[in-house]
């Protein structure tokens, strides 16, 4: 099981959501008055509720003409604002600092190999977690506070392991490429794209990466989906953290000219993923990836164990993985597990 660095967060009083929400959805400042008549709250009761909030983290700015401006949105809150925002989600788990966010649904998950239905769509989110990981066991590292680290579990039936991770990978990939997206749809300038098989970039940076881990139960298998999201990362991070190597030239939110709140856009993860997830085994989410893709209809550099491979991307396979016509017109198949991209 987990170490003791991490923190569970727990709450005592619920939440009022929907002066959460509201306040999120605010770009300015917004008056007591006007909160009452959205609300239908009176303002003592309005108070309370702010004070609940800022019990449980929640930061706000105050102008005795303006109003109330939430800054930042506090973990205790999340929780119970995710669970009532999805329609699909079990539980959601949040925690201070924890090493990894995947270990501790695997934890989960080992706990209940005999039921893993109980543990269906239950995520796990972390403030930070030290020792995240990607792709072929390589870090992700991000500065507490600046990132969405999170993992969710989904059940899969019993599947080879080659054929569930492609297809939700693919699918994941989507779900991500689409909240970006959502965020910077206002600034044309930004381009967002998949490069294959797990990370998302904008403008030739990498914002966000995707790990699917698979495990094995008597009745039923589970995906464990993690996804880590650059969000309010700045130049100043970069310069201060050693962030998984030279070759490794992040971006976030905020550096794209989109300064957010973590909260509002996990939601709009969570949401777009409820919806990827389920088209999993549809023909149009590979339109969609492919539309997104990165190396679609372009020559790469691929390596797979010893030998390296050069050629055109034709197409995908969920199976298979990257389908190539290699120099001497040969279509090659490229899985996701075990190819490196290497131009």
């Amino acid at each position: 099981m987990q170490t003791h660095e991490e923190v569970r967060l727990h709450q005592t009083k619920p939440i009022c959501v929907g002066l959460l929400d509201l306040l999120l959805n605010q770009e300015h400042a917004i008056t007591i008055e006007s909160l009452v008549i959205s609300l239908r709250m009176s303002p003592e009761r309005i108070q309370d509720e702010l004070e609940v909030l800022r019990q449980y983290g929640c930061k706000f700015d105050i102008h005795p003409q303006h109003g109330i401006k939430l800054i930042e949105s506090g973990l205790g809150v999340w929780s119970d604002y995710l669970e009532s925002e999805s329609s699909v989600l079990r539980d959601v788990l949040v925690y201070g600092e924890t090493s990894s966010t995947q270990d501790i649904c695997k934890d989960i998950c080992s706990g209940k190999l005999n039921d893993l239905q109980k543990t269906d769509h239950l995520m796990v989110i972390a403030h930070h977690q030290h020792s995240g990981r990607g792709r072929l066991g390589r870090k992700w590292v991000s500065p507490a506070g600046k990132s969405i680290t999170c993992s969710m579990i989904k059940t899969i039936g019993k599947q080879t392991d080659t054929e569930a991770v492609n297809r939700l990978t693919l699918a994941v990939s989507v779900a991500v490429a689409k909240t970006v997206e959502h965020f910077l749809n206002q600034n044309k300038t930004h381009t967002v794209q998949i490069k294959w098989p797990n990370d998302i970039w904008v403008n030739n940076k990498k914002i966000a990466g995707i790990l699917v881990e698979t495990i094995k139960g008597s009745t039923t298998d589970c995906a464990i989906i993690g996804v880590g999201l650059n969000v309010g990362l700045d130049q100043n991070d970069l310069t201060n953290h050693e962030l998984d190597g030279p070759k490794y030239q992040p971006t976030s939110l905020q550096m794209c000219d989109c300064k957010m709140d973590r909260l509002p856009v996990l939601r709009k993860l969570i949401e777009e993923l409820d919806q990827a997830i389920e088209r999993a085994h549809d023909d149009d989410l590979l339109t969609d990836w492919r539309e997104r893709c990165l190396q679609f209809k372009q020559r790469v550099r691929l390596q797979l164990g010893e030998q390296i491979t050069e050629g055109e991307v034709v197409d995908i396979d969920p199976v298979l993985g990257l389908i190539v016509r290699n120099d001497r017109g040969m279509l090659v198949h490229m899985p996701a597990a075990s190819t490196t991209v290497i131009a």
